[in-house]
């Protein structure tokens, strides 16, 4: 089939970051859900790809998430098959994803482990900190410092588990919040008006080929004039 650079639907863009018969992985802009939520009328991409593909097999499906405000990679499965597969690979931590996010404050070592405990208010739809006992669950992430500003750093992570949130929460855990953060701070800021955190690649087992495959997505335009803010804060 010939390669879709993007799909348009409802004033939407999506561009095409891959397409083959079994997976379709897209560049997700700021604001828009990766899947429907319940009660909602928001539009999602889920949505938006199973109006404008028609050559799959079975709806299509979402294999893991990225929060509404985030940008970046998204994949979905296009056949049952594929589906199956690729929830049972992300279920055992296999795909290597990395984000790049800029938090508040200096942050100090170059690179670094954050472990902590997380449980899901599910009235509230947010994740907290909690211990064991209370219902918490290992979250677990590493990261590298790639810039440091005068008032904030830039820097990349890697997601060892995939809880909702779970860069966002930890980061404000060790004092350093995302800039744009909105809930998990006592004071939101007004450098950016949504979480500076970018989904950047996805590295994945092709279910059917069994090679690796890459996928990554350009960044976001508010995120570059952010970064170039800081630079020109920190002269």
């Amino acid at each position: 089939m010939a390669r879709r650079k993007r799909i348009t639907w409802g004033g939407w863009d999506l561009p095409i970051l891959f397409e083959d018969k079994d997976l379709i992985a897209i560049s997700k802009p700021a604001g828009l859900l990766t899947v429907p939520i319940h009660k909602s009328q928001a539009i999602s991409a889920e949505f938006i790809l199973n109006q404008a593909t028609k050559d799959s097999d079975s709806p299509i499906k979402a294999v893991h998430r990225i929060d509404r405000y985030t940008t970046g990679v998204v994949l979905f499965s296009k056949s049952r098959w594929a589906y199956q597969k690729m929830v049972k690979h992300f279920l055992s931590h296999e795909p290597i994803r990395t984000y790049l996010c800029w938090v508040h404050g200096v942050v100090g070592p170059d690179t670094g482990e954050l472990v902590h405990y997380m449980k899901l208010i599910k009235a509230q739809f947010k994740n907290i900190l909690a211990d064991e006992k209370s219902g918490g669950e290992r979250a677990r992430l590493t990261y590298k410092v790639l810039h440091r500003y005068a008032v904030a750093t830039q820097v990349e992570v890697q997601l060892d588990t995939g809880f909702k949130n779970q860069i966002r929460v930890q980061f404000s855990a060790i004092g350093h919040p995302i800039i744009g953060e909105r809930i998990y701070v006592e004071k939101p800021d007004e450098l950016l008006d949504r979480q500076a955190l970018h989904a950047f690649t996805l590295e994945i087992i092709h279910p059917r080929t069994q090679k690796p495959l890459v996928m990554k997505a350009p960044m976001a335009t508010d995120l570059e004039k952010l970064d170039k803010r800081l630079f020109n804060l920190s002269k």
